[in-house]
């Protein structure tokens, strides 16, 4: 069934109507990498609990992120090892080629913090560039607004002249403030889905780099990317 006829199942909320304290408050994320087949089946379960978001008429949008690190691969280790209060830094570029320079910084309570400026430069001159991924995603709302999913796909990653795409993953991400028991997470109890980290930066490193220490990442890999 393709992506197309799932959402065609879904009401749709516009960019415009969305509250932006969602985005940008203080919030816990729960990823669930998975196969492309296993998402299709989880979507269908959501018509009746979330809306699609709609821009422009289009319900899947193209993105582009830019990682930047230090010469070290501070951020890359700092996740590798678990560290907490751990951050990264990007410049995302959607659809209609707008940027913004992001800083994603995850605290010692598991919460995620996201700012980001218009400026798409670099906002500092000793981080360098590291990875581009590129991924198609659907973003839900559920109804009242209180979390959002997204699902991403085609997710295509580059380094210095080397790529990797992989087209039979999907990372499906619950995004909210107290959200254990909505509708999507009870949904991945029930299907016995369990959540995994997945750091895109990380993963794509991993994968792209093979000297990097990445011993924590590799079954991640296996499991999900090796198809």
């Amino acid at each position: 069934m393709s992506w197309e006829l799932l959402l065609s199942e879904f009401s749709t909320c516009r960019l415009e109507d969305l509250p932006a304290q969602l985005v940008y408050t203080g919030r816990k994320d729960i990823k669930y990498p998975m196969s492309i087949r296993l998402a299709e089946e989880v979507l269908s379960h959501l018509q009746h609990d979330y809306l699609v978001m709609s821009i422009n008429g289009k319900l899947i949008q193209h993105y582009a992120t830019e990682y930047f690190d230090t010469p070290e691969l501070q951020f890359y280790h700092d996740h590798h090892r678990g560290k907490l209060n751990r951050e990264k830094q990007r410049i995302r570029t959607y659809e209609d080629g707008t940027s913004f320079w992001e800083v994603k910084k995850k605290n010692n309570k598991g919460q995620t913090l996201k700012t980001r400026t218009s400026e798409s430069n670099n906002s500092s001159p000793t981080l360098v560039h590291q990875l581009r991924v590129e991924y198609d995603r659907i973003t839900l709302f559920s109804k009242d607004y209180s979390e959002k999913l997204t699902l991403d796909m085609h997710l295509q990653f580059s380094r210095r002249g080397e790529s990797l795409r992989k087209e039979y993953v999907v990372v499906m991400e619950s995004k909210g403030m107290a959200h254990q028991r909505s509708p999507f997470n009870l949904l991945m109890r029930e299907l016995r889905i369990r959540p995994s980290g997945f750091s895109k930066y990380c993963v794509g490193m991993a994968m792209l780099v093979p000297s990097l220490k990445s011993n924590n990442f590799k079954d991640l890999i296996r499991k999900t990317l090796n198809h």
